[in-house]
């Protein structure tokens, strides 16, 4: 059975390793490349003191980790959320994804966002999957490829 957990601080190069594994088939395919490839575990423990990171388990084997954190504009941003290649397809992206949604309403926010790349159809076939609807499609910041920013309103029935 798949659990969830709050990263501590000093599980960040947990959080790390795995996003590192996870992006990794997209090395030398994502144009620009991924930001993922580059990021140290200083970097996630500065990202994690913005917001926060969960852990997916299975039988007390790490297998997967997200990271979130609260925008001024007064959504919870998701990101970098990766399960390793041989687990997938078991429900840890979704159990990270109801974890966060979770965090979210124990802090009142009702509206989560997220991106993804264009070029990555079956990712965002997952988030649909899990109620998300694209909010806006546009220019990757770094290059010429597109952006899909997910949303999800959270209602009290959810």
């Amino acid at each position: 059975m798949i659990t969830i957990t709050d990263a501590a601080l000093d599980q960040a190069s947990i959080v790390h390793r795995i996003m590192l594994d996870a992006f990794e088939e997209y090395r030398g395919v994502l144009e620009p490349p991924s930001g993922a490839h580059i990021e140290t575990v200083e970097d996630v423990i500065n990202e994690m003191q913005y917001g926060g990171a969960v852990i997916a388990w299975l039988d007390g084997e790490a297998i997967g980790s997200g990271r979130w954190r609260i925008e001024p504009e007064g959504y919870l941003y998701i990101g970098r959320v990766s399960v390793l290649p041989a687990f997938r397809g078991r429900g840890a992206a979704r159990a990270m994804l109801e974890h966060m949604e979770q965090i979210a309403r124990q802090r009142g926010i009702t509206r989560l966002r997220l991106v993804v790349r264009m070029l990555l159809p079956q990712n965002i076939e997952m988030y649909r999957k899990q109620g998300y609807e694209v909010a806006e499609i546009v220019k990757h910041p770094r290059g010429n490829t597109e952006v899909v920013y997910m949303e999800k309103q959270l209602t009290n029935s959810d």
